[in-house]
């Protein structure tokens, strides 16, 4: 599948993910809650790439949503600071 494609697939997943979970604020309260929300409804490649930060999710590991200066959002498993932490953008 074409970069391009795979790129517009990940934005509508996204959006619906990003409109579940602002509908149902009572189901995420937590940061961790919509983290893990979005990688148990990955399929295929991005389930296998997901799956250290699901790892580290059991064991009790921080991971963190982070959006990148160019907007878009990745999974981050290092150790932040405190007042690094606060420039994250959760979804």
């Amino acid at each position: 599948m074409a970069q391009e494609a795979r790129g517009r697939k990940a934005k509508v997943y996204v959006t619906q993910i990003g409109l579940y979970i602002i509908a149902n604020p009572q189901m995420f309260q937590y940061g961790h809650s919509k983290i893990i929300f979005l990688i148990s409804y990955l399929t295929s490649q991005a389930s296998t790439w997901a799956q250290p930060y699901t790892v580290k999710l059991f064991v009790g590991q921080p991971v963190f949503m982070q959006r990148t200066l160019d907007g878009k959002l990745k999974l981050s498993s290092a150790s932040i600071s405190k007042a690094s932490r606060k420039t994250y953008a959760l979804l």
